[in-house]
């Protein structure tokens, strides 16, 4: 089995995403310098794979773009994304290490 090249850490934080023209709520249940899983309450299909996350650190919106990798179905519905940062900005990085020194 293959490491991940970036630790991943527990978190719970709410987060905004736009998909196919419909506005969603989700929880990051993990965070690294690489990606999230996000849990939504439920997606319509289809969805875009390119998305843009919103994240309140608490002093600024973090706007961070992102491709969806990974998607769980419950039912009939979709509740889950793993996402990779396509291109992690400096504020975003110093957003994930907070969580490793108990944010």
């Amino acid at each position: 089995m293959q490491r991940r090249a970036s630790e991943r850490i527990q978190s719970n934080f709410t987060v905004r995403f736009s998909c196919c023209n419909c506005d969603y709520e989700g929880r990051v249940m993990n965070i690294s310098e690489e990606g999230m899983f996000i849990s939504t309450n439920r997606m319509n299909f289809p969805f875009d794979s390119d998305l843009e996350i919103l994240v309140d650190t608490g002093s600024e919106i973090l706007k961070v773009p992102v491709t969806v990798m990974r998607i769980n179905k419950s039912r009939d519905y979709y509740d889950c994304l793993g996402v990779k940062i396509k291109t992690p900005s400096q504020n975003y990085s110093v957003f994930v290490k907070s969580f490793k020194s108990g944010f």
